[in-house]
């Protein structure tokens, strides 16, 4: 990195290769750039971590193994970005979606790319593949888990795609780059199956009747005695992995298919009100054992970038007096017959939780929390999706709300929780927000101005000088997002998403790492070390 924090050069570690034996250089990070990046068709708008200060960063080529990021401004977190797993620099796992980077293999995707094939010619190879346009083929070849002639540079590549309907099957690359202190090529563990099941209930099934070697993230608190008391009859140890962000229910803050609605939702004293309407003690109870720390949208104690206690409750303690006063003072203090209160349409204030399987019982929680809000008059439905629907529904900026991980432990590199810049399940805060963010205002819908300032803050942060001043306002974008209840925060702690297990027969099984989302744990453990005793 340059002494001004401008410039990033990045030199390529020589007789690197693809999956596939070719090699790998900064022809396949210019590619990605210019030709993936951006190509508008593909990606059109541009990625917040490519930009600094309303300005785009640019790649250059130095020469065939060395590459130079350069920043129109001091950009200290640059590298961190560009290490960080979740990250559109470093998530290559998004490459389908057009973003994630920062390279692509040149020598395969020109192929069915209208600027080295023509227009026609990629077209035509698209509907040879069934889909509508080269853009959309382009995107589809990108995908790793399901298109097995996609070179990589993973530990492992795809021999059985994750669309067949029993498992997954992954297999050392043998190009792979990782070496262990001995010289020895590194992955330990030759074939990998992940076997594709309907429900987290399954996964438990499974894992107690010992056909699990390895699992992670999936776990519900709720299955944690069952896990521990069949451990030995599984011939399985159990890990418990710390984190220091929650759980939620994320909000769709730009929600407009129920205009109505969509006015509530952007109102913070409406978003507040649901917030004390909730009794985060008897969801902890249930739920998460009791173990987890009651909180709004901040992290735990032990982040940097906790804000205090006083944040920790603000907004966030059962005060159904308080909830119901607030609702009062928007205007809804006509109910029905049942008690419910009505919009100002005079219908009945109803809202839609979407549960998915996945983090906690998202059916149950949706229940109890319709008996919580029943007291402050507002009603609500419960519907089930699986994930492929309920990311539709995102993206469509259809749903209203679900639960998600809440808040995050480094707000400049997991985006999504104070901002409404995320992908994934985060997305849901707002997507055409966050086009209209990323595309500087050329897409999108405009943020409300609560938004607007959370992004400035965000945008400060990553130009401070140094790590003091960008913790403090860090905090402060945190502070934002409790006060503005962004999303309703829940519970932190232990066993929101740390549950794991792994066979004694197995080897180099870390006892305990901090579970985070922005470093996608378990990758920080190293797996390529995990070995059969």
């Amino acid at each position: 990195m340059s002494a001004d924090n401008r410039t990033i050069t990045v030199q390529l570690r020589r007789g690197m290769k693809w999956s596939d034996g070719a090699p790998f250089t900064a022809d396949d990070i210019i590619f990605w750039y210019e030709d993936i990046y951006s190509n508008k068709e593909i990606q059109p708008a541009s990625l917040p971590d490519l930009v600094i200060n309303g300005k785009p960063i640019t790649v250059e080529k130095v020469d065939n193994e060395t590459v130079r990021f350069v920043s129109p401004e001091p950009n200290p977190l640059l590298i961190e970005i560009m290490a960080s797993p979740i990250s559109d620099l470093g998530a290559t796992f998004r490459q389908p979606l057009g973003r994630g980077g920062p390279y692509a293999p040149k020598r395969y995707l020109s192929k069915f790319h209208a600027k080295y094939v023509g227009k026609d010619a990629a077209d035509n190879l698209a509907r040879q593949a069934n889909q509508n346009g080269w853009v959309a083929n382009i995107k589809l070849k990108m995908e790793w888990r399901s298109n097995l002639d996609l070179p990589v540079v993973y530990p492992w590549v795809v021999k059985t795609p994750a669309t067949d309907p029993t498992s997954m099957v992954l297999e050392r690359n043998p190009y792979s780059i990782w070496v262990d202190t001995d010289g020895n090529q590194l992955p330990y563990i030759g074939t990998i199956r992940k076997v594709n099941v309907q429900s987290t209930d399954v996964i438990a099934l499974k894992t107690t009747a010992g056909e699990l070697d390895f699992m992670e993230l999936q776990y519900t608190p709720a299955q944690l005695p069952v896990l521990v008391q069949n451990a030995d009859r599984g011939n399985y140890k159990v890990y418990l992995d710390p984190q220091q962000a929650g759980v939620g229910i994320a909000l769709n803050l730009a929600y407009d298919e129920d205009p109505v609605l969509g006015e509530l939702y952007r109102d913070a004293d409406f978003r507040r009100a649901l917030s004390m309407g909730i009794d985060r003690g008897q969801v902890n109870e249930v739920f998460f054992l009791g173990t987890e720390i009651p909180s709004s949208l901040v992290p735990t104690p032990d982040n940097k970038y906790y804000p205090g206690d006083e944040w920790r409750d603000k907004w966030a303690k059962l005060d159904v007096a308080a909830a119901n006063a607030l609702l009062d003072k928007i205007g809804l203090t006509q109910k029905d017959s049942a008690g419910f209160r009505l919009r100002k349409d005079g219908k009945r204030l109803t809202l839609t939780f979407m549960a998915v399987d996945r983090l906690v019982n998202q059916a149950q929680l949706g229940e109890m929390v319709k008996g919580f809000w029943q007291e402050i008059g507002v009603d609500l439905t419960v519907e089930a999706a699986n994930t492929a629907i309920a990311q539709q529904r995102i993206q469509a900026n259809q749903a209203q709300m679900t639960v998600n991980n809440a808040g995050s432990d480094e707000p400049y590199l997991s985006i999504g929780f104070h901002t409404p810049i995320g992908g994934g399940f985060s997305a849901i805060m707002g997507v055409p927000y966050g086009q209209w963010i990323n595309s500087q205002g050329r897409q999108g819908k405009e943020p409300f101005a609560e938004l607007k300032a959370a992004q400035a803050l965000l945008d400060k942060g990553k130009l401070a000088a140094t790590a003091e001043e960008r913790i403090k306002i860090g905090k402060e974008l945190i502070v934002m997002a409790a006060d503005n209840v962004f999303g309703i925060g829940l519970v932190t702690g232990e066993l929101t998403a740390g549950i794991r297990i792994a066979k004694n027969t197995m080897g180099n099984i870390p006892a305990r790492f901090l579970n985070t989302n922005v470093l996608l744990t378990p990758v920080t453990a190293m797996a390529q070390t995990y070995y059969f005793k």
